[in-house]
């Protein structure tokens, strides 16, 4: 398979772990479209939905640390376990003489040429963004995508978390990205195991090596028919960014269950 990898910024963990396992197996990983984090309008975004605190935990992913409120602290397991030495894209494409390209938005029309010009099988989505119809109509539809949730029943941000709060199992659904807000035929869910000792951190860790694994197991699926999108996707629920109050509440709820 010959794919488009997609990222959120240049030290995205999972994005890195997806680009090397996928060329181990033999596929050829066209391009790397990175998304410019540093800008107005998305600082903006990411202080009115998630607040001051959550701004420093992403300013310390994008410099490549891992604290504790991090899930990157199991990726970074990952990496170590599959002998990956990068940490950056940027490093990673340097290696294996790949073109990264970076863009202000996927949907930008520099987006758009560079995913045409890579004449792709089809797209790995690891983050950057709501896709559009002109990248979707550009990849011919072959997006996949890694989603933290049930689908269709937990659609849209934060969805291991949301889960949680339903009282759902935690579980990773690899699908096909369309024009609705997680809304695309389902490949495969992934139930994740939890613990008495797991935390919100740690359950999202396990989603995100969950969903890479996943992923590269999918790529296959770009040779046949993909599956269509189920009539009732669009009249589920849709998730928004957690409040911190919810979170409080979430991380009660597990250290009770910790507790017990």
């Amino acid at each position: 398979m010959r794919v488009v990898l997609t990222a959120g910024f240049d030290r995205a963990l999972h994005a890195v772990a997806l680009a090397e396992l996928a060329r181990r197996a033999g596929h050829v990983v066209a391009a790397v479209l990175v998304v410019q984090p540093l800008q107005t309008r998305r600082v903006r975004q990411w202080l009115r939905q998630r607040g001051v605190r959550s701004l420093f935990d992403a300013a310390r992913r994008l410099l490549g640390a891992s604290g504790a409120r991090s899930p990157d602290r199991r990726m970074e397991q990952f990496l170590r376990q599959h002998d990956i030495a990068e940490r950056s894209l940027t490093r990673w494409c340097r290696r294996h003489g790949v073109v990264l390209q970076r863009v202000r938005d996927l949907n930008a029309p520099q987006a758009v040429d560079a995913l045409r010009a890579a004449r792709a099988d089809g797209v790995l989505y690891a983050g950057g963004g709501i896709l559009r119809r002109a990248f979707i109509e550009a990849a011919q539809g072959h997006v996949l995508n890694a989603h933290s949730g049930p689908l269709p029943a937990v659609r849209g941000m934060n969805a291991c978390e949301w889960s949680l709060l339903l009282g759902m199992t935690p579980t990773v659904t690899i699908h096909v990205i369309d024009d609705g807000i997680d809304t695309g035929g389902a490949l495969e869910q992934i139930r994740i195991e939890r613990t008495s000792a797991d935390t919100i951190e740690s359950l999202r860790g396990k989603c995100v090596v969950a969903g890479v694994e996943g992923l590269l197991r999918a790529l296959g699926a770009l040779e046949g028919p993909l599956p269509a999108r189920s009539p009732a996707a669009g009249r589920e629920r849709q998730c928004f960014t957690l409040a911190p109050v919810l979170r409080e509440l979430l991380e009660e709820r597990l250290g009770r269950r910790e507790a017990s």
